[in-house]
């Protein structure tokens, strides 16, 4: 199995270019608070990777997509935890989770 590594600055998979799919996650983010409602920049663009060792557990690519300036954060599952933990003190609020989840609910239809 090949790392998922930065070759340039660009996330690759062994030989492959896959930067394409960490700029999507960005754009997709950016949609996803636009269509909640939310200021930019609130909904982070995160990728979880399964089935691949991730070089060092986490990589951190800037990427630039419209709306979105900054890192992308591509995490060995075993990562996620801690990455969200690590959120600043004031963006890890129980009462604002607790209204995203219902705006959620709200908006966003389930994915069949």
């Amino acid at each position: 199995m090949h790392p998922t590594c930065l070759v340039r600055g660009r996330v690759h998979c062994g030989t492959e270019d896959r930067h394409g799919q960490v700029e999507a996650v960005a754009r997709y983010a950016v949609g996803v608070g636009r269509v909640l409602g939310m200021p930019g920049g609130s909904v982070w663009p995160l990728l979880v990777v399964h089935g691949s060792a991730v070089a060092g557990g986490e990589l951190a690519p800037n990427v630039v997509v419209e709306g979105w300036s900054g890192p992308v954060y591509v995490l060995s599952a075993d990562r996620l935890v801690s990455r969200l933990a690590a959120a600043p003190k004031g963006v890890r609020d129980p009462v604002r989770a607790a209204a995203v989840a219902g705006r959620v609910d709200q908006v966003l239809r389930p994915y069949h």
